[in-house]
Parts: C-alpha cells; structure tokens; sequence
C-alpha cells in the first residue's frame, strides 16, 4: 500500500476491505510461510488489487488449487465484478472461465479464432442436446420424436432405453416436446436439457483452425 502511495487513513481503511474481500482478516498477522497455498492465492490477488486498478490482469489463477479454494476465488472474483473492475483471465479451464467470463476469446496455434460474449457464443456454436429415458416403448418414443421440427437427429444409447436427442428449439419448445410426449402416453422417465460446454466449442474451433 505504501508502494502505491496510499496514505493515511486511507491506507488502514483499504487493507481492512481488501484482506476481508480475500477472507484473510483472521490471518492478518500471520506469517505467510505458513499459508496454505490457497491463502497465499488469495493474498496475492489482495495485494494485486490493493489500488483498485480499473484493469486485473490474471494468468491461471486457480491452477493448483482445490475445490473449496476455487470456489472462494470465484468468489472474489464475482465480488471485483460488481464493484465495476474489469478483469481479463487466462486459463486453460474452460470451466472457470464459463463462470466467470461475459466474454471470451479462444486462441489457437497461436490464433484468435474466436471473440464474442459468453452468450453469442453458446447460441452460435454450441449444440443443445435432451436425454430421454422412457420404462419401455423406445421404438415408438422415436415415432414421436420425428414429428418435432426442433429435432435434428437422436441416437439411442446401447444397451439402455434412451435416447441422446440434438434439439434446435428453445426451452418453451422442450416443454412442449415433453409434453407432446406425456400425452402420446409414453412412459417418460427422464427429461433433462444438456448443452455442449466451452471446451466442446473450444475443440471444434481448433480443428477449424487446424485444418
């Protein structure tokens, strides 16, 4: 803080709000040999953010970190968000980035080969998918389904009385499609909307890319 020319009693004040941002204020006067390695993340974020910068730049930043550590520095994260910092991240989990990011950029062979907002991006690229199981009739679930004109294509799942459905429709259109079903009096067991995630787009704009 005194690097950065923060004074008093400012500089208290700031130090108060960044360690109980990261949840350190119990650790304030620990000696940071002793932190965990997740601590250590967190505190360096809060001396990363100690002059509220207008841009945060962060490389991998839960890499090495277990689930509940993650978690409390998505946390954070989400915090520094909304209190209007903007924050670019590089990261080969998708995942975080998922929830995370409202946009995203993906590089590949050294490529941008995509830009757009988390949004666009799911609408344009991903594919939606439903599971459906049914007690018994599977061959007259997919005489059904072919009258749908959001059903692109199915395939049945060896050895299971379900299908894996590619839908084009919306959730509206889900209900409807399930509801179409209940009233054909097929024995649904199991309808749940799944949708390719991040690294799912992320492998097919690499092999735009690659080809």
């Amino acid at each position: 803080a005194r690097l950065y020319n923060l004074r008093e009693p400012h500089r208290s004040r700031r130090l108060f709000a960044v360690l109980e941002l990261v949840q350190l204020l119990n650790k304030r006067n620990s000696i940071i040999s002793t932190l965990s390695r997740g601590m250590k993340q967190r505190l360096s974020l809060g001396r990363t953010i100690i002059h509220e910068p207008l841009l945060l730049l962060l490389d991998e930043p839960v890499s090495g970190l277990d689930p509940i550590a993650r978690m409390q520095f998505r946390q954070i994260i989400k915090a520094l968000q909304e209190a209007g910092m903007t924050i670019v991240i590089s990261s080969h989990v998708l995942s975080d980035l998922a929830e995370l990011c409202s946009s995203v950029g993906i590089m590949e062979l050294g490529y941008l080969v995509e830009s757009a907002s988390i949004k666009e991006l799911y609408q344009r690229l991903s594919t939606q998918q439903i599971s459906i199981s049914v007690m018994s009739g599977l061959s007259d679930l997919i005489a059904e389904i072919k009258n749908s004109p959001w059903v692109e294509a199915w395939e049945v799942l060896p050895e299971t009385q379900q299908l894996q459905v590619q839908f084009s429709g919306t959730p509206e259109d889900a209900a409807t499609l399930l509801r179409s079903l209940i009233l054909a009096n097929i024995p649904v067991t199991d309808f749940h909307c799944t949708q390719e995630d991040l690294e799912a787009i992320f492998l097919k704009l690499g092999h735009k890319q690659a080809n």
